[in-house]
């Protein structure tokens, strides 16, 4: 038997246009698995709040310098030669 507990909710008709349209927008198979999505999303924003490593915070300098420690190691910092282009075609 499933540990899975029902939640029933009432919503106005616009709210729920607006969840149809987002459904069939975002190939979610029914309203109830579009809300339930929303719900997850909801509470992990709420539970590990200091965990968050994307969150904009509140001075954008940091969050630059910090994305670009983060990608540093991922191109190779120029040493100061200039790239040769060699010209395979001969002169005829």
């Amino acid at each position: 038997m499933s540990n899975r507990r029902r939640v029933n909710i009432s919503v106005d008709p616009k709210t729920y246009e607006k969840l149809q349209l987002l459904k069939s927008q975002y190939g979610f198979k029914s309203r109830c698995e579009l809300v339930v999505a929303f719900l997850h999303i909801l509470l992990d924003r709420l539970e590990d709040t200091a965990g968050r490593k994307y969150d904009m915070p509140e001075d954008d300098g940091a969050y630059i310098e910090n994305m670009f420690d983060e990608l540093g190691h991922v191109e190779r910092t120029p040493d100061g030669t200039v790239p040769v282009r060699h010209n395979n075609r001969h002169l005829q």
